[in-house]
């Protein structure tokens, strides 16, 4: 029998949570359950369980602390960390402490018996015997916590190619590592969930196709190269979704600067005022913004600024006073620009509207 801890603030959730594990695949039985940190570190101590589930956010010790007050003393225990802060500094912290799984809030059935199976697989190969010269289950999972790591980077911060190159070399060099087929389904399956919610931070639009349920459907493979191969599939998606994101974050760029161009055109505006005002690289904005104009910044510019001279003088201003209004101080410099565009001068335009 596999003894279970449930420690959360929150009634509610430790008994469902208690509820839910009754009734799943496997023998368990909860043995403890608390509502703050202080309370929960005593029973560990006491019951010394199989497993321990804990929200990150509980009163009187958070559940971080408390994992790090016991890891050296239940070291066969597994640790499950569950919040509903989507906040990926604790999901790092909670890695390097060597936690087992993380799952966010609100818990389902699905997520609540993937990490019930990952964390049985865990004492299963541990509490055996490995062959001699393969890799410790220790340094099997420390290798899987730092692909978790740089998915959880690379999903952030890459593009959906260079995070695809890099998920499909992660899986590979994880499944040939020492561990067993159910290991390897558990691992991936606890990354796709782990980047579903990175992903939704960077493109809150994303979701991954209604009818997939990654856990039932891993556990239906047979190989490791199944498991791969359906792992990559579910990564092409956060791929195209990082690609869409970027394409949404690069249209409102461009957006914001045709309204602040529109707003500010009779000032001195150049590439590097543009680019301050969107946080972008100048060079990288000077291609985006002809990609998605159809023409470089400068020929938009003065597109605005000649549409907005003529009409001034249409309403019969002095070209002096418009040339400082559309944003040429130089007159003689405006009067030049104006020709090359409109083939007249700003002043026989004037005299043309004026007849």
């Amino acid at each position: 029998m596999t003894t279970l801890a449930i420690i959360d603030d929150e009634s509610i959730v430790v008994d469902w949570i208690k509820r839910a594990v009754e009734q799943a695949p496997g023998d368990y039985q909860v043995v403890a359950t608390a509502y703050n940190g202080i309370r929960g570190l005593a029973l560990l101590r006491q019951m010394k369980p199989d497993i321990v589930i804990t929200d990150i956010r509980i009163p009187g010790m958070d559940g971080l602390t408390l994992i790090e007050n016991t890891m050296d003393e239940l070291p066969q225990t597994a640790y499950i960390v569950i919040s509903g802060y989507r906040d990926f500094a604790y999901a790092r912290r909670a890695l390097q402490l060597r936690v087992l799984d993380y799952v966010d809030k609100p818990i389902t059935e699905d997520k609540l018996y993937a990490a019930l199976s990952t964390a049985a697989n865990y004492l299963k190969e541990k509490r055996g015997v490995h062959k001699s010269g393969s890799v410790s289950l220790e340094e099997c999972c420390r290798r899987c916590q730092l692909i978790t790591e740089e998915l959880i980077h690379s999903i952030k911060e890459d593009s959906g190619d260079e995070m695809l190159s890099y998920a499909e070399k992660a899986f590979r060099d994880m499944g040939r590592m020492d561990m067993s087929l159910e290991r390897y389904q558990d691992e991936c399956v606890k990354d796709i969930y782990v980047a579903i919610e990175v992903m939704k931070e960077r493109n809150p639009q994303f979701e991954l196709r209604k009818n997939i349920v990654p856990y039932m459907e891993m556990k239906q493979l047979r190989t490791k190269e199944e498991v791969c191969l359906y792992t990559y599939e579910i990564f092409k998606e956060f791929a195209y979704g990082i690609q869409a994101g970027e394409g949404m974050t690069k249209n409102k760029a461009v957006q914001s600067l045709l309204g602040f161009i529109d707003e500010h055109f009779g000032e001195d505006i150049g590439l590097k005022e543009l680019a301050d005002h969107v946080k972008m690289n100048p060079a990288y904005l000077s291609m985006l913004f002809k990609e998605r104009v159809g023409m470089s910044y400068v020929k938009y510019l003065t597109k605005i600024r000649m549409d907005k001279a003529k009409e001034l003088l249409r309403d019969g201003e002095k070209v002096t006073e418009v040339s400082v209004k559309v944003g040429y101080n130089d007159y003689r410099y405006f009067c030049q620009v104006f020709k090359k565009n409109e083939n007249m001068t700003p002043n026989e335009y004037k005299e043309m509207h004026k007849k």
